[in-house]
């Protein structure tokens, strides 16, 4: 990652995307990782389900969002509570974890979608989610998340599990 901000093994088969200026303006360094046309149609039609999806970025001190460790950590759990008996969601409890040494949150969970594929049909499933909140020493934070749908979560979670593996701090504050 530019700056030194974080380095992590990324999947050969998976596709990855970064925007450097953009990382540059919003004090976010960030890639993003997909691995595309895993769905297939069972009818012919274009199925609308997302591709499993990887992220691993660092949030600057002071990046344009002005998203600081706490306030990432309070929205998942506030929206948890929220939606706490909901039938089109499930949230785990948080955890505490280490990651590499370091103190760090990880949350999962489930969220129920409908996507239309036209005026009659749509496509329905179940998008799982993991993330991991790393604090930076620097008052910065990482987030390293996987998104896939319910029914290629189990399947490709190793492959997140070794980029989460791998993943190590580098801001200079993180070494103290």
């Amino acid at each position: 990652m530019d700056h030194d901000y974080f380095t992590c093994l990324i999947p050969t088969k998976w596709k990855l995307e970064r925007d450097k200026a953009g990382d540059e303006k919003s004090g976010i360094f960030e890639i993003m990782l997909t691995l595309p046309d895993k769905a297939k149609p069972e009818d012919g039609e274009r199925y609308f389900v997302p591709d499993p999806f990887i992220y691993v970025g660092y949030y600057a001190a002071k990046n344009k969002q002005g998203k600081t460790y706490e306030c990432f950590t309070k929205d998942y759990e506030e929206l948890s509570q929220k939606r706490q008996n909901s039938e089109k969601s499930r949230y785990e409890v948080p955890k505490n974890i280490s990651i590499n040494g370091k103190e760090a949150k990880e949350y999962v969970y489930e969220v129920f979608q409908e996507i239309p594929r036209g005026p009659l049909f749509s496509t329905k499933y179940w998008l799982k989610a993991r993330f991991i909140v790393v604090k930076a020493k620097s008052n910065g934070f990482y987030v390293l998340a996987y998104k896939s749908p319910g029914e290629f979560y189990d399947q490709y979670l190793p492959v997140f599990e070794e980029v989460a593996n791998s993943f190590k701090t580098k801001v200079k504050e993180d070494f103290k």
